[in-house]
This record gives structure tokens, C-alpha cells and sequence, in this order.
């Protein structure tokens, strides 16, 4: 009925109600590093509603290891095959959740969260901030003409590399056989949940996919906030969507691995 970005959806847009609230009220926004439903409306609520925030004690952040929803769920010890160390989401439950509600809903009667709690996985340890993203060095990676990625730009200004892309035969985005959604079908469920972490090899190959590898890192590389890919690229087509992943190499797994964080 409304197919178009008119002022019916602009009346219910949050991002809309965002520039200019008629009040703040107290917030917590939680993120799922791998929320395969809403990626992006958490961290994106925050920094609205930050600029706001004068006293910084209204607005509040926490990222976890979690898919949709697993920060409600009784087991935040591992996603996939990945494992956390610790039940992360009894964590968030008891050291932030309920020390946020029994401060704004029972009159103080505790110490208020950080304004920014995050779990970090690789090192498998929760970090507090005063704000989110934190003060930290910007750090750029390069695309090379040879598949490699690198910490310098490319020699050749008109370097490129190129693919063809077939859209009768599009990248899925996880391996195949993909299921109609149902909820009530747990292997479905299952596989709809964790896809975000599972093995990345199953594109890599395809005539549609170009994929670039850095040299084995010499030290530990930390990301904390957003990851921006900026690419200079045409295409033959009328128009084009580039999707871009970032994947961390486990050295030396083979496929009964389980990966820490």
C-alpha cells in the first residue's frame, strides 16, 4: 500500500523520531555481534541518542557474542563453534541488566553500569568505556591486484581486479540446501541462527567472489567499532550490490575445530 519512502514511512521512522525527542528516557541498547535478524539497529539507536546524552548516564551500550535474541537465553558460552569461556549472557543479565533496572525502577537501590560494557572475544573478557565506539587509532587495510591485503596501498594508481557475476546465480549468502524459515523446525531454526558464524570456504572459488588474504598477522589485531569497506569499482550492469567480509583465518583448523571468541 505504501511501496514508496513517503511521509507514511517517514511518520514511523525511529531515525526520524531520533533527530529531535521529546524527552530522553532511559535507555539500554544491546547489540549481538552476530544477530543475524538486526545487525544494525542497536549500535545505530545508540549514537543517536548519545548526542543527547549530556551527563552520560541515560544512554547505555552493551555488545555481546550473541545471535538475535541469545542475550535472553540461558546459554552464552558459545555460538556455533565458537566458545566464549563463560556464560556470557548470565553475565549480562546480573551485572548490567539488573543493576540498570533496580537503579532507574527501584528508586537507586544500585550502582549504575558502565555506560558502555562490551565483551571482547579472541581475548574472552568484558571491557567497559564511557562512550562507543572508544578513542582508538583509525587503521587501513588495502585491496592488492594479486589477492593479497596489505597495511600499504597498491603501487599502481590503475590497478584492478575484476569478476563476472551471474545474477541467475547469485552467492548465497550460507551453504546450501537453505530452508524456508520455519521456527518450529529445529535444524532450520538452528542453522538460521549460527550462519553468521560458520565456515566462510564454501564461496571462495566461485568465479563471482574475489577474495584477498593478508600475510599470517605478526601480533594480535583488536577491532573495536565500525568497519568501513570504500571501494572504487564500476560495473557493466544498470546498478550492483558489493557486499564486503571482513573473515578472521584460523591457522591450522581442520573441520571438527572449535574456536575461542
Amino acid at each position: 500500500e505504501f511501496p514508496s519512502y513517503g511521509p507514511y514511512w517517514k511518520e514511523v521512522a525511529a531515525d526520524q523520531w531520533f533527530e529531535s525527542p521529546p524527552r530522553l528516557v532511559p535507555a539500554l541498547h544491546v547489540h549481538g555481534y552476530w544477530d543475524q535478524e538486526d545487525i544494525y539497529g542497536s549500535p545505530a539507536a545508540y549514537a543517536a541518542l548519545e548526542r543527547l546524552d549530556t551527563h552520560n548516564d541515560l544512554n547505555f551500550f552493551v555488545a555481546g557474542p550473541w545471535r538475535h535474541g541469545q542475550h535472553f537465553r540461558n546459554n552464552g558460552s558459545s555460538l556455533g563453534k565458537l566458545q566464549f569461556g563463560e556464560n556470557t549472557t548470565e553475565r549480562f543479565r546480573e551485572e548490567v541488566l539488573s543493576r540498570f533496572l533496580r537503579y532507574f525502577l527501584h528508586e537507586g537501590k544500585s550502582e549504575l553500569p558502565a555506560p558502555v560494557t562490551v565483551f571482547e572475544t579472541g581475548s574472552n573478557h568484558w571491557l567497559t568505556f564511557e562512550s562507543w565506539p572508544p578513542a582508538g587509532e583509525e587503521m587501513h587495510f588495502y585491496l592488492q591486484p594479486d589477492g593479497l591485503l596489505s597495511f600499504a596501498p597498491p603501487d599502481k594508481a590503475d590497478a584492478f581486479t575484476g569478476y563476472i557475476s551471474d545474477p541467475a546465480s547469485p552467492v548465497p549468502y550460507k551453504p546450501r540446501p537453505i530452508w524456508n524459515f520455519d521456527y518450529t523446525n529445529v535444524p532450520v531454526r538452528e542453522a538460521w541462527q549460527r550462519w553468521l558464524v560458520e565456515d566462510q570456504r564454501f564461496v571462495d572459488g566461485r568465479p563471482d567472489v574475489v577474495t584477498w588474504v593478508s600475510e599470517p598477522l605478526t601480533e594480535a589485531v583488536t577491532v573495536r567499532g565500525p568497519v568501513l569497506a570504500r571501494l572504487f569499482a564500476e560495473t557493466t550492469g544498470s546498478d550492483a550490490d558489493w557486499v564486503v567480509k571482513l573473515i578472521d583465518v584460523y591457522a591450522g583448523v581442520e573441520e571438527d575445530y572449535e574456536m575461542s571468541g
